[in-house]
């Protein structure tokens, strides 16, 4: 194909009707068939065996093989309007375009490991949570980042999901709030209570502060819902609220705060008809 042809081509001298109505025509069927053949093959991926070859490398396949069609089609419109388009220049451009798809997995690898790299989101030392993961970033690598959890096991996680999943960071504030749900009873002198907790959490060390305590319902006790301010990690959490819970317990009962039963529903089983002997638990029909 020469600068004329290009030029004739573009410009639309010479270029029949006919001529670009088949063009626009092969065009088509090649759109066509590039959607219908790659549904057709990621149907029958799964009937591949997943072993042998790989799920990544039989997707990039079928994006060849679409691509492959695609080109071809365009050539031959482009023949159709008069161009001289050899195959040799299909060839080229179908290598152009596998070397383009075999090179961007790499660089959306390396694209991704860099926009974790540069995130100010989280960095290493946070203790994050990805699907349920929890643990401490310690280091970042080319394709995943890595995590160490509390029980001593070694995470990666692909850097793509980073991005594209929802990341939950422990560590982005100084303090975190948990709530601690008490059940008092219900004639309870809600001051007192009010000083009784204060009082006893300003010495827990784990707990940097108190916030609120706000009565959540009551029946036949009332339930507090009381607010601690801790250290950022899961740790620091767990260790506030024990520490919180046993001190509380302590000081409810030097402070003769009674704590409401744990459950006020009972179930009882009525006694059986007079003159019949007790089978199973069988009503009273009276």
């Amino acid at each position: 194909m020469d600068i004329d042809e290009i030029e004739r081509v573009l410009v639309g001298d010479d270029v029949t009707g006919t001529e670009a109505w088949v063009a626009l025509g092969l065009l088509i069927v090649g759109l066509v068939l590039y959607f219908v053949v790659g549904s057709a093959l990621r149907r029958t991926r799964s009937r591949w065996k997943q072993d042998v070859i790989p799920g990544e490398t039989l997707d990039v396949g079928i994006k060849l093989v679409q691509i492959l069609i695609l080109v071809i089609f365009v050539g031959w419109s482009l023949g159709a309007l008069g161009a001289s388009v050899r195959w040799l220049t299909i060839i080229v451009i179908a290598v152009l375009v596998i070397g383009v798809l075999v090179a961007k997995p790499v660089i959306e690898s390396l694209a991704t490991s860099v926009i974790v790299a540069t995130r100010t989101a989280f960095t290493v030392g946070d203790q994050i949570e990805v699907d349920g993961v929890v643990g401490e970033i310690e280091r970042v690598a080319n394709r995943s980042t890595v995590l160490r959890t509390r029980d001593g096991k070694r995470v990666h996680i692909p850097n793509s999901e980073l991005i594209d999943k929802t990341v939950t960071v422990y560590t982005a504030y100084e303090e975190r709030r948990s709530s601690i749900d008490v059940n008092v009873a219900l004639d309870t002198d809600l001051d007192v209570v009010d000083t009784v907790v204060y009082d006893t959490l300003a010495a827990v060390g784990s707990v940097n502060r108190v916030g609120s305590i706000r009565v959540r319902s009551f029946s036949e006790g009332v339930i507090l819902s009381i607010q601690i301010w801790h250290g950022p990690r899961l740790p620091d959490g767990r260790d506030a609220v024990d520490a919180a819970l046993r001190h509380l317990k302590v000081a409810f009962e030097q402070a003769g705060i009674r704590f409401a039963p744990a459950t006020s529903i009972q179930l009882s089983t009525p006694p059986p008809s007079a003159g019949k002997p007790a089978q199973g638990n069988e009503p009273d029909s009276s």
